[in-house]
């Protein structure tokens, strides 16, 4: 069984006053989607060995507040759908700019739009019986695609001169999200929502500016669940301030390690009760 490093100097307030949430009883095989970061991904794999129903980020791993919304909104509005504006024909391909790393066709621009309606047919089915839905958000930067003046999920390697790095406002991220959640939860009465801050460091944008992007997210996230039925669980600060060693990260030191994940997700399975 993996123990702490002897040598670690760490606090462990938040392990002992973490009781998790007993008033939210699961299943014994919780159904759950998951969205967000890379960091919400490796949560999702511990999920699945420990038994969970697991949907991951089937439009791709997303970083950004604003896109993760774009798509929640295609599950409650008939009218919103991704448009020629979003896809983009570069080197033999036709890309999707709001998805991930996938989804994209090197027959046709239309095979891109069935993908997308696909997603959102496939994640409204899974929602049905559903009982979570998880959003790890990472990053409160983004990059605008100026041709459209859009945001987008992924540059799928198109010319950087064609994209902005922007900062999302705190208020544009909870406003979208107060607005957002109640009509989904109109149409999904029985979903339960936790949002969490994935610890990866983004230090390719600069640390100062990784700190204030985790700075943003954090807050948008307490005014979120203050304000809503919401959840918050603290992913960030289990790593930056229990795990607090550069030990518990990969040889990049930006990711955490598989070590610190496990941590992490002991403490995730454990926030539930089970039927």
């Amino acid at each position: 069984m993996w123990q702490y490093p002897s040598t670690l100097s760490m606090s462990q307030q938040l392990s002992q006053r973490w009781a998790g949430w007993p008033d939210w009883k699961f299943s014994a095989a919780p159904r759950v989607l998951m969205l967000g970061s890379c960091f919400s991904v490796e949560m999702a794999q511990r999920c699945l060995l420990e038994g969970w129903q697991v949907m991951s980020n089937p439009m791709g791993t997303l970083f950004h507040p604003l896109v993760i919304a774009d798509w929640l909104e295609q599950l409650v509005d008939a009218d919103v759908h991704f448009t020629q504006a979003d896809i983009v024909f570069d080197q033999g391909t036709w890309k999707n700019l709001k998805s991930g790393a996938i989804g994209n066709s090197s027959h046709s621009e239309e095979e891109v739009v069935q993908w997308n309606a696909k997603v959102i047919s496939e994640m409204t089915t899974f929602l049905q019986s559903a009982e979570l839905v998880t959003i790890t958000w990472g990053t409160a930067m983004g990059w605008n695609y100026l041709p459209e003046n859009r945001w987008v999920g992924n540059c799928q390697k198109l010319p950087q001169q064609l994209f902005k790095r922007e900062w999302i406002s705190l208020e544009t991220i909870v406003q979208r999200y107060l607005t957002l959640l109640p009509r989904i939860q109109q149409k999904f009465p029985q979903l339960k929502w936790v949002f969490t801050v994935s610890p990866v460091r983004h230090e390719k944008m600069g640390v100062l500016e990784n700190a204030r992007s985790k700075a943003i997210l954090l807050e948008a996230c307490y005014r979120v669940t203050e304000q809503t039925d919401a959840r918050y669980f603290p992913s960030y600060e289990w790593v930056t301030d229990e795990l607090r060693d550069y030990g518990y990260y990969e040889k990049d030191g930006c990711h955490p390690n598989a070590q610190a994940i496990d941590f992490v997700a002991k403490h995730w399975i454990k926030s539930f009760v089970y039927e």
